[in-house]
């Protein structure tokens, strides 16, 4: 596979993003036709998947300056910089399925609809 699948300019399309975009709208799929099999509202998903994925994008970049630190240490003004790539894919997926199922579990007993856990 080839790391770099398009390029327009100074912008790139990474195949690690189109792999993690395509990834994300499966599992919201899944999740549709789970909940609709079971009658949950496509709006509890809809919100936590976007939770879950600013939550994943978070740790992943954690988990990828911690294992990076010695460049970081050195290069404070550059870990917020996510756009420059460095993602940990385990910090994104546990953060993500961590979140999601916390959140599902929370918002299923406000509203009685929902629990992963």
């Amino acid at each position: 596979m080839y790391p770099i699948l398009a390029r327009y300019g100074p912008f790139f399309l990474y195949s690690y993003t189109v792999v993690m975009a395509l990834g994300i709208l499966a599992g919201l799929g899944l999740a549709f036709y789970l909940g609709k099999r079971d009658g949950i509202k496509s709006e509890l998903w809809i919100d936590g998947l976007l939770l879950a994925v600013i939550a994943g994008l978070i740790s992943g970049r954690v988990v990828f300056v911690i294992a990076n630190i010695s460049y970081y240490s050195e290069n404070l003004s550059e870990i917020p910089l996510i756009w420059r790539g460095g993602l940990s894919y385990h910090g994104v997926l546990i953060a993500g399925l961590v979140f999601l199922a916390a959140w599902t579990r929370f918002k299923g007993h406000a509203s009685g609809q929902i629990a992963l856990l």
